[in-house]
């Protein structure tokens, strides 16, 4: 359950996109990227956000968030500085919610980074 006004998701690497996350999708949209935390995932796909956040000791408990691409307002990316070690992709969506998410700079994580920005920009602008 959403909470609070504020919500960041620090992911570690890429990852193929985990099987839960492909039951969710639509037959319409693509992966564009997926990233692991330490327990939970986000997949980015050419139409929403898909984050899982699991819950509790077990972490059976998964809660989902979409986030369609429709409702961000505004948005920014920061790319890593020399250094910095991480990138940030921020938005913030209609009614006034921010979502954080946090990239560990590794190989590969600007490249899909930068195609997730142009999906995003591509549907905003539209």
């Amino acid at each position: 359950m959403i909470t609070g006004k504020d919500m960041t998701f620090p992911f570690t690497k890429p990852i193929d996109p985990p099987p839960q996350a492909l039951s969710l999708l639509l037959d319409s949209e693509e992966v564009v990227a997926a990233f692991a935390t330490i327990r939970d995932f986000g997949v980015f796909t050419n139409k929403r956000i898909i984050v899982a956040d699991k819950q509790g000791l077990t972490g059976r408990k998964i809660e989902y968030y979409t986030i369609p691409y429709r409702s961000i307002v505004i948005y920014s990316m920061e790319n890593a500085g020399t250094l910095d070690l991480d990138l940030e992709l921020e938005l913030i969506l209609t009614g006034g919610l921010h979502f954080k998410f946090q990239f560990l700079r590794g190989k590969g994580v600007k490249e899909s980074l930068d195609r997730i920005y142009r999906v995003i920009t591509e549907y905003v602008l539209k």
